[in-house]
């Protein structure tokens, strides 16, 4: 059973990794000047994930629940941004991201 704690740094590990997607994601698809700001929103979320990826003491394996949801996150965040007006958002490459920033964070 995970501690509460552990359930905590979970939770703030998933939103910082959905984050650092959106604003890849978003990077991608705006004009030039916006992408630099959005591609550092990206760095730090995923830097922060890290850090507090550093704070478990076991050993991080993804299992496909946690996947699942870091997509659910994701594609939630997109829709409402699709409805707020942004253009030229790819809800089909979140699971690439998603697999790659994984990657990178066990």
């Amino acid at each position: 059973m995970v501690s509460r704690n552990k359930k905590r740094l979970l939770k703030i590990i998933l939103g910082n990794l959905s984050n650092a997607i959106l604003h890849e994601i978003l990077a991608e698809s705006t004009i030039a000047e916006l992408r630099e700001h959005y591609f550092k929103e990206a760095i730090n979320s995923f830097e922060v994930a890290i850090k507090y990826r550093q704070k478990l003491s076991y050993k991080f394996s993804i299992s496909n629940d946690l996947k699942s949801k870091l997509i659910r996150i994701v594609k939630s965040k997109l829709r409402q941004r699709i409805k707020n007006g942004y253009n030229n958002l790819n809800l089909n490459k979140v699971e690439i991201y998603v697999e790659s920033l994984l990657k990178k964070i066990k």
